[in-house]
Order: C-alpha cells, then sequence, then structure tokens
C-alpha cells in the first residue's frame, strides 16, 4: 500500500513539473511572438508643463497670470517637468498569441536616456490583430526642445507632436518585454526600438 502511494505521488510530481515546464516554454513563445511584432506610435501628447494644464492652450491668452509665472520660472531655471502620453500600437502578424507579462521601457533623445519606466501589467495580443497600449513620462521640456522664450514654449504646446517633429528631435522608445512564472522573472535579453513613424 505504501508503494502504491509512493508511485503515486512520484507520478504527480513528473505532472506538475511537466506543467510547469509546459507553462515556461509556452510563456517563452507568446514573449517572442511579442518582440516579433510591429510597432508604431500612434500619438504623441503633452499633457502638463510645469504642472500647467496646456489641453486647452493655443495662445498666450489661454493662460492665466499664475500659470504664465510658473512657465516663466520654469524657463529661467531651465525645468519644465513635462508629462507626455505615448500611445504605442502592437499589430501581432503571427498564428498564434503574443503576450508578456509587462516591459520596461526607455525614451532616448539622440541615444541619450531621457525618461525611464515600466509597463507593470500583462499585455496580450491575439493572432493577426492589434492593441494599443499607453507609456507616461515625465522629461524637462526645456531640454528636449532647446527652448529659451516664452513664445517658443507657447508654440511647443500647442503644436502638433507629428512623426517629423518627433525625428528631427531624434527622440526614441526602447522596451524590453518580460514574462513572471513562479514568482520569477524573465526579460528579453536586448531592447526592441521604436522610431517615431505614425500609423496612416
Amino acid at each position: 500500500m505504501k508503494t502504491i502511494k509512493f508511485v503515486s505521488l512520484g507520478m504527480l510530481m513528473v505532472v506538475l513539473l511537466s506543467l510547469g515546464s509546459c507553462g515556461l516554454i509556452s510563456q517563452a513563445r507568446e514573449m517572442d511572438r511579442f518582440v516579433h511584432c510591429n510597432f508604431t506610435i500612434n500619438s504623441v501628447a503633452l499633457e502638463r508643463v510645469a504642472g500647467v494644464d496646456i489641453s486647452h492652450v493655443k495662445g498666450l491668452s489661454d493662460l492665466n497670470f499664475n500659470q504664465m509665472i510658473a512657465l516663466s520660472t520654469g524657463l529661467l531655471n531651465g525645468k519644465l517637468p513635462t508629462d507626455i502620453l505615448l500611445n504605442i500600437e502592437v499589430n501581432n502578424p503571427s498564428s498564434g498569441k503574443a503576450a508578456v507579462s509587462g516591459l520596461d521601457w526607455k525614451l532616448l533623445q539622440k541615444k541619450q536616456v531621457i525618461a525611464t519606466g515600466q509597463v507593470n501589467k500583462p499585455m496580450e495580443v491575439k493572432r493577426h490583430a492589434s492593441k494599443p497600449f499607453d507609456i507616461q513620462a515625465k522629461v524637462n521640456l526645456v531640454k528636449v526642445f532647446q527652448l529659451n522664450s516664452m513664445s517658443q514654449i507657447i508654440r511647443v504646446m500647442s503644436g502638433n507632436l507629428d512623426a517629423k517633429t518627433l525625428q528631427k528631435l531624434g527622440l526614441t522608445i526602447q522596451l524590453k518585454p518580460y514574462y513572471k512564472l513562479d514568482g520569477k522573472v524573465k526579460k528579453y535579453p536586448g531592447y526592441l526600438t521604436i522610431t517615431p513613424n505614425f500609423g496612416n
């Protein structure tokens, strides 16, 4: 009787180990498909500059006195902390699901890192399908655009950050996907680089 229990326990351990191995292989395949997806920057939008909501700003007349002071002070100090929202589209051309547990990201300007962060949530893209995700970055607008006047600030805040503008600035995004299994994190060994080339 003890022998039967021992054999049953041994078989159970083999099955559990096999399931774990299958799960590891499955996640690795899904991440590999994700790495080979096509990535497009849908949009890049400035949200707040030096704490000022700029969603309505088209000119100097749209700013109140306190907002003008905040922007002017930031310009004089060479610091305009700015929230940027980047929307990225992932297109999966493969016949299987592409998925990751999350990813690290870096925003670079001419190969210099200006912001880093993490998308700490699972992302899944079905076969032959597309899915967007957002990256929220904080940068110093003065350094990115080499600003030296209030008129330049207004022009940037009210302008269209299209692919051509971002290419001139030398901005790129790098992604490092990862998956989690049994409390362990397995990261892709390199970075995926996305250059501004907005979809039509």
